[in-house]
Formats: C-alpha cells, structure tokens, sequence
C-alpha cells in the first residue's frame, strides 16, 4: 500500500504528467506535451521521474514494483517505430501519475499501470501474468486488453467499459492510459482515427474517470477541446511549438 504521505514528494524540477505545473491547479497542456516530447529522444527520464515516485511505498511495494520493472524491461515488444526504451516510458508515465493521482494508490495499482498493455504488445500469455504478477493485476490487464478488431462496434466498447468499471484496478489505469495518449494524438495523420478516438474518449472515458479518478476529469476536457483545436501536426512542427 502507498504510505498517506505520498503527498509530501516534492519534485520541484519536474513537469506533473497530468498536465499541471508545480503549485499550480490549472494544467499546462504544452508543458505536458513537452515533457512527452522530450522523452522520445531521452526515455530514461520517464523511468528515473517514476523512480522519485516510489519512496514512500513499503518494503514490501517496493520489492513487488521492481520486480516487476524487472520483468516488464526484459520483455520483447512488438510497437512499430519504437524501441523497447520508447515505448516503456509510456507505461513509466501511466505508473507515475497512477500514484500521483489515484485516490488511494496501491502496490498493485502501479503494478497494472506498468504492465498494462503487454497482452496486446509482446507474446506474454495470461499465464504468465499471473505468476509474475499476481492474480488481481492479471485479471485487470486482461480486461484491459482491447480487441482491435472489434474497437469499432459500439456494443464491443460499451461491454468492454463496464467490464472495466466492475474489475478492481482497472479503471484510474484505463483513465490514465488515455490521458497519456491524448498529449501526442495529434501526431496521428488519420483524421478519422482521431475523430473516433476523441468521440471514445467523451462517450465513455469521462464517465470512467468520473467514478474512479476524478481528479483528471476537467484535464481530459481541456486534452480533447485542445486536439479538436490542432488537429494534425507532423512531429517536425509539434516540437518547434512547444520549444
């Protein structure tokens, strides 16, 4: 379990993940956006920003998350135009703010939160996540896991949210999952992948976040008003606007 005084880490040289300043209470989307930037060339920040995170966790959290870095950094990831590095900052990132902002913070919260999109990128079974994890991170990972065939079909989605919603762990890493992606959905060149995702995002992400981690609610409105608002932006122009 996350210590109560997790509230007294102070990160003064950071930009918060979601989107927040330090002292400040409004979110600074091209902060977040930088931040998220940056890390594409330098991901070992994400892991040493998580690193800072982790102190006030028990002995016993402590062993369980690096246990779990362990194995998660040992695995092969199949996220094209990515190397493994890249794109573990995104679950680096998830786990951060999981602790940042969840209302109650667990050990087995943050475990979720790191691993929680390896069903869909490496070859790891349901299994496997279980021995490694634990029963209650497998269960929540593998609801997690989207059928991208059938993203589409509003029936799926809808299922695929209440099962979120009715499986512990699950929902503040759903939320938070998104929150991620919103920073950099611009960069996608397909305006009707965007278009559906900003859609997903109203119909059925708000009222996860509502229920579960509402911190983040108005973070999420101003995320999607601001990708309505840009629209496409090739990573060459993106960078030169949040220098």
């Amino acid at each position: 379990m996350v210590a109560a005084q997790r509230e007294s880490v102070v990160l003064p040289d950071w930009i918060a993940y979601a989107g927040h300043m330090a002292g400040s209470e409004e979110p600074n989307l091209v902060a977040g956006r930088a931040v998220r930037l940056r890390q594409l060339r330098r991901p070992m920040e994400a892991t040493d920003r998580f690193a800072a995170v982790l102190a006030p966790l028990n002995d016993d959290g402590k062993a369980l998350v690096e246990r779990t870095r362990s194995w998660v950094g040992a695995l092969d990831y199949h996220h094209p135009g990515q190397s493994r590095e890249t794109y573990l900052a995104h679950p680096h990132r998830v786990a951060t703010m999981y602790v940042e902002q969840a209302p109650h913070p667990t050990a087995d919260g943050i475990v979720t939160a790191l691993a929680h999109n390896v069903l869909e990128v490496t070859n790891t079974s349901e299994e496997a996540l279980v021995e490694h994890l634990g029963r209650g991170p497998a269960a929540a990972i593998s609801v997690l896991t989207v059928d991208r065939a059938r993203q589409e079909d509003p029936a799926y989605l809808r299922a695929y949210y209440q099962a979120i919603s009715e499986t512990p762990l699950a929902p503040s890493v759903k939320v938070l999952d998104k929150v991620d992606n919103l920073y950099l959905l611009c960069l996608n060149a397909n305006d009707r992948v965007r278009t559906r995702y900003l859609a997903e995002i109203e119909e059925h992400l708000i009222p996860l976040a509502r229920a579960s981690i509402p911190s983040v609610v108005p973070l999420i409105g101003a995320l999607v008003e601001d990708n309505r608002r840009l629209g496409h932006r090739p990573l060459e122009v993106l960078m030169t606007e949040v220098e």
